[in-house]
């Protein structure tokens, strides 16, 4: 679960492209995949360490 104060806009479209893969991805996939930069994808995942 994201905790509310650590979400993005960016949250939802990052973890349904993790779901949806069988294999690992790049940060860099991701972002082409959603449609917007490897920073936006770096920070949710880095805000998702723990987890």
């Amino acid at each position: 679960m994201i905790p509310p104060e650590q979400g993005t806009e960016h949250s939802i479209d990052v973890l349904n492209v993790l779901i949806q893969q069988q294999k690992a991805i790049s940060v860099e996939a991701i972002a082409q995949i959603i449609g917007t930069d490897e920073y936006e994808v770096e920070e949710v995942l880095k805000n998702w360490l723990e987890f």
